[in-house]
Order: structure tokens, then sequence, then C-alpha cells
């Protein structure tokens, strides 16, 4: 792959065609080249209600209609297809749609996707609303394009969020983004602290979100006498020995 990923499949994925089918990718590049290369679509905050015919926008670098690929971005316009019609149409020519998936271009219109665009987002309203899920070929412009209905899966993709942005007790090298921090917090270092070799490297940080925390693990109450060879455990989210980001699915 371009970037070293550590990926999360939705638990109920099992295939296409029956539905769940979104992977959230947390991706190891450079915090220079993501600032200027990666430009981050927005999620929607509740689900979104798709209006028939409603003009979204589907990118990707899949094949083209002449069955070339293509070396750079594309995107096109895509109506919104009724989901009552999309259910409809695709029960009679193949199959039954699986459950929360939203139906755009492919009918009624030569704008879609083809292979090669798979996971690709659908834009809606400057929101991702979809991700490039299947359809019957590029060639069948009669049959309405199949993306998974993102919204729909918000409450799943704000858990594994939350689980892989936890922070409570950290060193002194959080990084900073231009003059802010990477994650909306205030800090309150140990007053004795002046570099890490010389000790009191401990942080307290209060997260600046009004969402619901996630329960934090409990603090000893005394000071610990600690054993030799007495196993203990260590979390992180940096680096293996062989790169690979880490992710809790």
């Amino acid at each position: 792959m371009r970037y070293g990923v550590k990926r999360c499949k939705h638990p109920s994925y099992k295939k296409v065609e029956e539905g769940a089918d979104i992977m959230l990718l947390k991706v190891t590049v450079q915090e220079s080249s993501t600032e200027q290369r990666i430009k981050p679509i927005p999620l929607p905050k509740t689900e979104i209600k798709f209006k028939n015919k409603q003009q979204c926008q589907v990118a990707g670098w899949g094949f083209t209609s002449d069955r070339k690929p293509v070396d750079e971005l594309l995107m096109v316009d895509v109506p919104i297809v009724d989901l009552e019609d999309c259910k409809r149409i695709w029960e009679y020519h193949h199959g039954t749609l699986p459950d929360n998936v939203t139906c755009a271009g492919g009918y009624g219109t030569k704008n879609g996707f083809c292979k090669g665009d798979s996971g690709g987002p659908l834009v809606c309203n400057g929101r991702a609303a979809g991700v490039v899920s299947y359809n019957l070929n590029c060639d069948h412009t009669n049959m309405p394009n199949v993306y998974t209905d993102l919204p729909k899966y918000l409450p799943w993709i704000r858990k594994i969020l939350k689980r892989n942005n936890l922070l409570f007790l950290v060193p002194h090298n959080l990084k900073k983004i231009g003059d802010k921090m990477r994650y909306g917090v205030k800090r309150c270092k140990h007053p004795s602290y002046k570099k890490v070799e010389e000790g009191a490297d401990i942080m307290l940080l209060k997260e600046s979100s009004t969402e619901q925390k996630n329960k934090t693990d409990s603090t000893s109450k005394t000071e610990i006498k600690f054993k030799n060879k007495q196993q203990c455990q260590v979390a992180g989210w940096g680096f293996t020995s062989d790169v690979n980001l880490l992710m809790s699915c």
C-alpha cells in the first residue's frame, strides 16, 4: 500500500452483497505531508435524509468508461436514486440490496463509479455521505450504483475514533501542528520538569470535549512497592518494530 496503514473493518462485514461494507484506516504519514496533501471531508453530525435526484459527488482513481486507469483523482456529479426505486430495480435484475445502503448515479445518467473506485467517498453538501460499495459493472448504466450509507455507521465510527484517541498521562513530547496541539486539551505539566533526562516527566491533560468521556483506569491510592520481575502492561499507539501503526478495533 502507498502508506503504512492499520485496518479496522466493521465486525458484521462478510461480503459486499451482505452490507456493512465499511472500513476505517489509520495511516502512517509525516505530519508535514499530511497537512499539505490530505484535506479531510467532514463527517455528518446526524443521519442524512437523501432526496431523490439530489446532486452529490463521487471521487476515485478507478477506471474510466473506456476501461483506462487514471493517475489523478477524478470526481463526477451523481444524482441520488430513490432508495425504494433502487431496491426494486436491483431485486428485478439481480438480487436484494442489503440494509444501510444508499444509491446514486448509474441510473438515468452516464455518471457513476467503476472498478478501482471502491472505498471512495460519496459527498453531499460538503460532507461524507457514503462509501463506494458495488455495482453490476461499469457498462450497465441502467443499474443504480450502491453505496454504504455512512451516517448509519456514525456510532461505530465514533466508538473506534474515541478508542484510538485516548489521552490521560503522557510525556512532554506531545507534538504540535502549527501553533495548535494535535488534540484540543488543557495541559498541566509537573513544576519540576525541565527535560526527560532529569525526571518529573509527567503531565495531566484535560480534553476540551463535551462528548461522553471514556472510562479511565483507576490510579493507585498509595505508593506502589514494585517487585523484581513483576508482570505489568504498557499500552500506546506508537510504531511497532516493523513501523506499522497500531489501531484498536
